[in-house]
């Protein structure tokens, strides 16, 4: 059944920075070809499951995605990407940024390979392959502006309308 225009699946997205918040913890999905995120740098990311709060969410993403126990989690942004990726889905993107002092195992996972990235690469649009897009929100991300941003970006064929 396919979803309507109004309808949304709703994501989260975590930035794991590094004790001296200098470098961020970024997945490279390099693991499944048929990954739409495939070749390109990422924050921990995944699908919220039927009932779960937010926050759970991301903490259950963190967990099966790189062994994180978050020591703290602020909320940065909410987002809707319109017509992304190669299913042009609606997203609803919570996004965080995470600090924990847990051992993080940089073994490979069949998504890619996690890889601490300097946060100054990472803000460096073209630097490293992303969704386009991300260059625009990064900044905002990373802001040491207190508070939380909102926003709307519309893709057409993987490359936002702006």
């Amino acid at each position: 059944m396919e979803k309507s225009p109004n309808e949304f699946s709703v994501v989260v997205l975590g930035y794991v920075l590094s004790e001296d918040k200098k470098s961020v913890l970024m997945l490279y999905h390099n693991g499944d070809s048929t990954d739409s995120s495939y070749g390109k740098y990422n924050g921990l990311s995944g699908r919220m499951r039927k009932n779960e709060p937010i926050a759970e969410a991301m903490r259950r993403v963190l967990m099966e995605e790189a062994g994180v126990v978050p020591d703290k989690m602020a909320l940065r942004g909410i987002i809707h990407w319109s017509n992304f990726g190669h299913e042009n889905e609606n997203l609803l993107g919570h996004i965080f940024i995470i600090s924990s002092s847990s051992k993080i195992d940089l073994t490979p996972t069949p998504k890619g390979e996690l890889h601490w990235v300097p946060l100054e690469r990472l803000t460096t649009a073209g630097e490293l392959p992303m969704w386009s897009g991300d260059d625009s929100i990064l900044p905002l991300i990373f802001s040491e502006q207190p508070g939380l941003f909102s926003g709307y970006m519309e893709y057409e064929k993987g490359v936002p309308c702006f």
